[in-house]
């Protein structure tokens, strides 16, 4: 019987290795893991290469942090395990920390033209460029089909399958530009195959055909800085939708279609790509990050525990179980938390995780564990502003003004979607450290360029704060409130706390904002889904009562919308709030 046994043993034991079977090619830009062959591994790499640096030549656009990742599949059957449909030959997904790019082993051609799509779709969103919908999606297939020809790049090959779309039916122009990822057009069955056609010929009629390529760079730039298509339309091109529909039916069913010629050509020599036996800690992550794409998270938790137990010290098992945890399973906080503390304690590369551990984190460890963690994560990224911001407003929270002031006087360029987050903290950080002119200074231009009706009152609130001189005047802002009296000595609980007798009235709603910073402080609740704002005069004086009893540790900024309700006194505090706080519930 043990021979039998034995027998059976080594019979299956090939059949498992090859299995497991996995190499991994890495290029400048892409990391490429697959359990195919060889010379598909590496003409799917070249390709993708060729399409970044054609991008990267002709154009503005940003790299994802961390290289994306390509699985390129030899075993239909495992494919399908992670594709999102039936019919696809390949798909992109973006998770938090990383993205990938799988193609499946059947339809080469069009699963590396569906790749590539995806492959731009990933380069617009890193490029932070805001394009309509439309726009996106003919984009994407417009630059899909890049080629070499003749020793130069060819751009705009005809789609056979669009062309035939468009000669046999028809989608309206102006539902088209109107549509968004909610629209009947992107989602119905019926016209999702018109949309993605449409798209495309508008697009290359756009970009390609004589009388309307001199003057896409103009309504190309509109279109970025928010302007409604139809203006975009007539302005550039001095044309309607309707018109420009009309010149796009006798684009599309003439009798040629133009394909655009670069005269650049890519170096492959550069490449130099060499495969390696790839090791199980990637190509086991990589499919427990597919299966969390699936929002299969007991299966990547099974792969990410599997690696944890063989490479202890590996930081990618706590990433992918603390995502499970956080968004794409469970939704247990306290799990996640765990996780991507673990995973930053490893030297995690992914920044994102840093965030997540830190707004995670339990308020007990949070003054002595946040800054070392943020500061872990900037050695890895140093450019990170987020990161920067998020360092620069612990220190701030902590009373260390001069280290915050310092971390974002680091920061050389704000982007336009980083304005509210850095200005409050740049005009705390200067005025708390006694740097009046520079808060000042500050203040004056974030009241230039505050843009929504709560940053433009806040700004005009830390313009108030500037212009004064002397902190004595202004309420420190409150670390934590006392938790509720512990067990006594033998172990017993003692009667719960009870709430003070105090007249008002009483509110209920979600807190969504705590303004701090100036003469006053301020919870701002959501009710009825209006704002509302309630001055807290003295924290030590306010009855705060929570569901665990637990300290509460408030920082300055946006809340996360969690139900709670105040006793106040109506009438008792500044202009613009409801009155005086005098207990504090969370719900």
């Amino acid at each position: 019987m043990l021979r039998r046994l034995a027998a059976v043993t080594l019979l299956l034991l090939p059949a498992v290795i090859a299995a497991d079977k996995w190499t991994r090619y890495e290029s400048e830009h892409f990391e490429l893991l697959t359990d195919g062959g060889k010379s598909r591994a590496l003409e799917v790499l070249e390709q993708f290469e060729r399409v970044r640096w054609f991008f990267g030549t002709t154009m503005k656009i940003g790299d994802p942090p961390i290289k994306p990742r390509i699985v390129v599949f030899g075993n239909e059957k495992l494919f399908r395990t992670y594709a999102p449909r039936e019919t696809a030959a390949a798909f992109y997904t973006g998770l938090p920390f990383r993205d990938y790019i799988a193609i499946g082993p059947l339809g080469e051609g069009q699963a590396r033209r569906t790749a590539v799509h995806e492959y731009i779709h990933l380069l617009v969103k890193h490029s932070e460029m805001k394009l309509p919908l439309w726009m996106n999606e003919g984009l994407a297939e417009l630059y899909s089909t890049i080629d070499e020809y003749g020793g130069k790049i060819r751009v705009g090959n005809p789609i056979s399958y669009h062309l035939y779309q468009l000669n046999d039916n028809w989608l309206p122009l102006k539902r088209v530009v109107a549509a968004d990822h909610e629209s009947a057009e992107y989602n119905k069955k019926e016209h999702v195959g018109l949309f993605y056609s449409t798209s495309w010929a508008l697009m290359h009629m756009l970009q390609l055909e004589d009388d309307m390529r001199p003057k896409f760079n103009r309504f190309n730039q509109m279109v970025l800085a928010g302007a409604p298509v139809p203006e975009a339309f007539e302005k550039a091109y001095g044309m309607t939708v309707d018109q420009v529909e009309g010149h796009l039916k006798g684009y599309v069913r003439g009798n040629s279609v133009r394909v655009a010629i670069f005269d650049l050509k890519f170096d492959k020599s550069k490449l130099k790509l060499e495969g390696t036996p790839a090791n199980p800690r990637d190509y086991q992550m990589a499919l427990a990050d597919l299966s969390m794409a699936t929002r299969d998270c007991a299966a990547a938790t099974a792969k990410a525990n599997a690696v944890e137990a063989e490479f202890p010290e590996a930081p990618e098992p706590h990433v992918t179980k603390g995502y499970c945890a956080w968004g794409y399973g469970e939704q247990d906080r306290t799990k996640a938390g765990a996780e991507f503390i673990a995973a930053a304690r490893k030297g995690s590369p992914v920044p994102e995780v840093y965030q997540a551990a830190l707004g995670l984190m339990p308020p007990e460890s949070r003054r002595q564990d946040a800054p070392a963690i943020l500061e872990a994560a900037l050695r890895l990224s140093p450019d990170s502003h987020p990161l920067r911001m998020s360092l620069a407003g612990e220190f701030l929270m902590q009373k260390e003004y001069d280290k915050s002031y310092l971390e974002l006087k680091k920061l050389k360029s704000i982007k336009p979607s980083e304005v509210d987050q850095y200005f409050p903290l740049y005009i705390q950080a200067a005025w708390w450290s006694k740097r009046y002119p520079e808060a000042q200074n500050a203040a004056d231009q974030y009241v230039r360029v505050a843009k929504t009706p709560e940053a433009i009152e806040r700004a005009a609130r830390l313009q108030r704060l500037a212009e004064m001189r002397e902190p004595k005047q202004v309420q420190e802002r409150p670390m934590a409130y006392a938790p509720p009296p512990p067990p006594d000595a033998a172990g017993n609980l003692l009667p719960p706390r009870q709430e003070p007798e105090v007249a008002g009235s009483k509110v209920h709603g979600k807190f969504v904002e705590f303004v701090c910073g100036e003469t006053d402080l301020r919870l701002v609740l959501e009710v009825n889904g209006a704002r509302e704002a309630y001055w807290l005069a003295n924290p030590e004086k306010v009855t705060a009562l929570t569901k665990s009893g637990d300290p509460v540790d408030l920082s300055c900024g946006k809340q996360k919308g969690e139900e709670m309700e105040l006793l106040y006194e109506p009438g008792a505090g500044p202009q613009g709030t409801r009155g005086q706080i005098r207990i504090m519930r969370w719900l």
